[in-house]
């Protein structure tokens, strides 16, 4: 006795398919559906999910002509529970849309991991960016690595390919990753900034070739003086014998027209 119009059945309501979901573990898990006669040990199997909430499985890694249906011996998973447990009103898991924020360990790393999820029998239904914990038996979910620190034009292309990758398959997931530099951000850029504005020259003009253009208007002029002006001459004598800088004199009378001095029959102010 064969299977192939159940088989048929399954295959016109299916809503997912799990390949290479496992491999027998023994003689004893699982038994062919058509007889009874137990499955031997280290077969691969895949697994269909339908729209009337069976879990179905099935010999080989992805489904092929000689696929056989296999019925499991263990205890009931949470698939099975959930659907044969007709008394209970469940409302089903929808995945609620978020915005990701790297964390300071992923920027140290350079990248992290994005997660998107689309129901699988329900191509109305929008793909929405999820968390990494999101599960949901009824939802495809779709992951990338998303680069976020090195080199601006390498980053950009990787990005830009990986979604691009999506774009036959997901059109949707490209959209959405329509800016390859998203959330990239460029510490040595940051740190040449900051240390700019501390200094005051954030905003220095540069000409075409990048030099600092400095407005000579702008620039206080330097003061000129003769020798005998100033604060006060003073005369070198030179070193004795033995080595030193010799001995130099100030000439205090032009150092108090300066300002060194505050006296006098004017009464004037101290200086400096």
């Amino acid at each position: 006795m064969n299977d192939f119009d159940e088989i048929r059945d399954v295959h016109s309501k299916t809503v997912r398919i799990v390949t290479d979901a496992g491999i027998v573990p023994d003689n004893s898990s699982f038994i062919y559906k058509t007889n009874s006669s137990p499955v031997k040990k280290g077969l691969s199997y895949h697994i269909h999910y339908t729209t009337d909430f069976k879990e179905v499985y099935m010999t080989g890694p992805k489904h092929q002509p000689t696929s056989r249906i296999i019925i499991r011996v263990e205890g009931k998973n949470d698939y099975q529970k959930y659907s044969q447990n007709l008394s209970v009103n469940y409302q089903l898991q929808k995945p609620k849309m978020i915005r990701p924020t790297p964390t300071t360990k992923d920027y140290l790393a350079g990248n992290f991991t994005r997660y998107f999820a689309k129901k699988a029998n329900d191509e109305a239904e929008p793909i929405v960016e999820v968390t990494p914990n999101f599960q949901s038996d009824l939802y495809k979910v779709y992951s990338l690595t998303w680069i976020i620190r090195g080199n601006i034009r390498t980053l950009y292309r990787q990005n830009y390919k990986v979604a691009q990758s999506f774009k036959n398959t997901r059109p949707e997931i490209t959209k959405m990753l329509s800016n390859p530099l998203e959330y990239v951000q460029i510490p040595e850029v940051s740190v040449n900034v900051d240390i700019k504005k501390r200094l005051g020259i954030l905003n220095i003009p540069k000409d075409s070739e990048g030099n600092i253009v400095f407005n000579p208007e702008a620039l206080t002029p330097p003061v000129k003086m003769g020798l005998d002006e100033g604060p006060g001459k003073f005369k070198m004598r030179g070193p004795k014998k033995g080595g030193g800088i010799g001995k130099f004199k100030i000439n205090k009378g032009a150092f108090a027209k300066y300002g060194a001095g505050g006296g006098g029959s004017s009464g004037g102010g101290g200086g400096y």
